[in-house]
């Protein structure tokens, strides 16, 4: 004789179900939605109608890493004093800090004595545009539902902006795989 692992009710060594619970004691698969015990040959489950013949859960998409997170891009000096029109960007330039699920802007005022930081959900992000200049570049970081015009950073490096931009866009790419409902509007 054996306990059922659900309802603690004793069942024959040889029962293939529980007759208390209804759960299924031998030749059965854990369900990955549900987690419920169903036969091994079923192709539905009988508690959430998961598909086992589909089976989306299956196997996850295997996706390559991407290494270089957190990254952390500023504005030269310079550039940051001209495109912000603010002596304290000379000091303390703009920037944007870059991790998996989020990105950071973070803008300092009166000489450093206060800080604006905006978060930004990867998941919210629609496009990243990229602003070339004669000397600097320029981010603007589109939602979904429109532009806004504060997710900017502006007076970077070229070549660091084309590098954060192809990195933004393989995040982006990467977290509406794992979330395929997007926001909307």
């Amino acid at each position: 004789m054996a306990n059922c692992p659900d309802c603690n009710e004793i069942v024959p060594d040889e029962a293939r179900r529980c007759r208390a619970c209804g759960r299924w004691l031998r030749d059965g698969k854990q369900c990955p939605q549900c987690g419920e015990t169903v036969l091994e040959v079923a192709r539905t489950c009988r508690f959430c109608r998961y598909d086992f013949v589909a089976d989306p859960l299956r196997r996850p998409p295997q996706t390559e890493p991407i290494t270089g997170l957190p990254h952390t891009l500023a504005a030269t000096p310079l550039g940051g004093m001209v495109c912000e029109s603010s002596i304290t960007a000379l000091f303390l330039p703009p920037r944007m800090v870059i991790r998996e699920d989020e990105i950071v802007i973070t803008k300092w005022t009166w000489l450093g004595l206060r800080s604006y930081e905006q978060k930004l959900s990867l998941a919210k992000v629609a496009s990243v545009r990229l602003h070339t200049g004669i000397i600097w570049s320029g981010l603007l970081l589109e939602t979904f539902g429109g532009s806004v015009e504060a997710l900017a950073l502006s007076g970077l490096d070229k070549r660091e902006a084309q590098q954060t931009v192809h990195l933004l866009e393989r995040l982006t790419a990467l977290s509406k795989k794992r979330s395929p409902t997007q926001p909307v509007g």
